[in-house]
């Protein structure tokens, strides 16, 4: 159990930081259950029997500098006040993911040099996770609608 908490270090630290810099924030996630997980991904965040769980890759989340470490603590949150897991509905994991992205980015400060921002798409901030959707998933094309369906439109019969 001492080596868990001992690779948690870097999220207690954040937490701790969080808790100074935006009480709220921090306060927050105190409530939510940690699990070291083995992907790539330096934090993650899922719902587990009702409860939020922070999922943290321990060297990929130490490898962050502490105001990255603090603002993807933040980006996880906003993720669950949105309930953008809820609102997902059936749509593209990926693109709502990055639309989710789009929608709480810009008010953060300090994410790492990857993160994803609507002027990076051309698009304009502010809008909600369903409107960069949109924007980002045109839907399906379904051409003319004439001929058989195998492209035969343009032949005599």
């Amino acid at each position: 159990m001492l080596a868990m908490k001992d690779n948690l270090r870097p999220l207690q630290d954040a937490l701790v930081r969080l808790l100074r810099e935006r009480p709220f924030y921090g306060h927050f996630l105190l409530h939510f259950r940690r699990r070291a997980t083995a992907d790539g991904s330096p934090l993650g965040v899922t719902i587990e029997h009702g409860t939020p769980t922070l999922c943290v890759q321990p060297a990929a989340f130490a490898a962050c500098a502490a105001d990255e470490q603090t603002a993807l603590l933040e980006h996880l949150l906003k993720h669950v006040l949105h309930l953008h897991m809820l609102r997902r509905r059936g749509r593209h994991a990926h693109d709502w993911d990055i639309a989710c992205d789009l929608a709480i980015n810009p008010g953060i400060a300090g994410l790492p040099p990857a993160a994803v921002y609507p002027e990076r798409f051309g698009l304009p901030a502010g809008l909600a996770a369903e409107e960069y959707y949109r924007l980002l998933s045109p839907p399906f094309d379904s051409g003319n609608q004439q001929g058989q369906g195998v492209g035969d439109a343009d032949r005599e019969r």
